[in-house]
């Protein structure tokens, strides 16, 4: 591996915070547009929202039109349920009346000196007048109940349809609303992404950067870290060539003294043998200085 130079971390340094600035800018760009897109997104699902609620609150009570539209209808055919009821009050009278008249007919006269045929013949023509009249008010009736259907059924139809397209419209309203809620999350998670790359980017761009700083760093520390090594081990190997030197001087010095001892002590002894030795004068030192005692 080539060793790291300060001029080449600054420039990988340099290429990092460039290469990085750039990525960040095309994140940016992005963040902006993604911004954009969710705060269209979040206009269309308010006006949606409030579309919905507006066609809510405005929705009116299919029954309320039932009888708008019932009432409508008993305008377009001239029908009074009042003449209903009026018409079965008499229909009424009238059947309370035809079961009265047989005794109406035997009273004809004051019901004295009467004959059988001559009340039969009086409760045949009552009859037969109140039968026509029966006849009539039971047509009445039929008529106006008919009627009332008929305008009940036509208010009913156009009531199902009112409430068919009212839920058609709401439910179009709704499903509008919906998408653009969806598509409004949509928006919000691409913009909530993308800041988290920008984040991200200036994280890795920093992680970068220090990881030049400590790679310069340790290589610095392991150079001097080298060189302390070697420094120590160029003393310690000067140390031990001092040592070996004075061991070896110590050695000398010693063989040095062991010679002097040596040749001392052979002097010594040749001293002592030549004081012991006998003289030409006849006697020994002792007997020279015997003689003097």
């Amino acid at each position: 591996m080539q060793p790291v130079s300060l001029s080449q971390t600054n420039q990988d340094i340099t290429n990092s915070r460039t290469q990085g600035a750039q990525n960040q800018a095309r994140l940016d760009t992005q963040a902006q547009q993604y911004q954009g897109n969710y705060n269209a997104d979040y206009a269309n699902a308010g006006k949606a929202g409030q579309a919905l609620s507006q066609f809510a609150q405005n929705m009116q009570n299919p029954s309320d039109y039932y009888n708008q539209q019932l009432q409508g209808a008993y305008q377009q055919y001239g029908i009074n349920p009042a003449d209903l009821l009026a018409a079965n009050q008499s229909l009424a009278r009238t059947q309370t009346t035809m079961n009265n008249l047989p005794q109406a007919a035997s009273q004809i006269g004051g019901g004295y000196g009467t004959t059988a045929g001559a009340q039969a013949l009086n409760y045949g023509n009552m009859a037969g007048q109140l039968q026509g009249v029966q006849t009539g008010q039971a047509n009445a009736v039929n008529a106006f109940q008919n009627s009332i259907q008929n305008a009940m059924t036509q208010a009913n139809q156009a009531g199902q349809l009112f409430a068919t397209g009212q839920g058609t419209k709401e439910k179009a309203l709704s499903d509008a609303y919906s998408g653009a809620v969806n598509q409004m999350q949509v928006s919000e998670k691409a913009m909530n992404d993308i800041e988290t790359l920008q984040q991200n980017q200036g994280y890795a761009t920093a992680q970068q950067i220090s990881a030049y700083q400590n790679a310069y760093s340790n290589w610095v520390t392991a150079q001097a870290n080298a060189q302390t090594a070697a420094a120590n081990m160029m003393t310690a190997q000067s140390t031990q060539q001092l040592n070996a030197q004075k061991i070896l001087e110590s050695q000398t010095a010693q063989k040095l003294s062991d010679q002097q001892y040596n040749e001392q002590k052979t002097k010594d002894e040749e001293a002592k043998n030549k004081a012991s030795a006998p003289t030409n004068q006849g006697g020994s030192f002792w007997d020279f200085f015997k003689r003097f005692a």
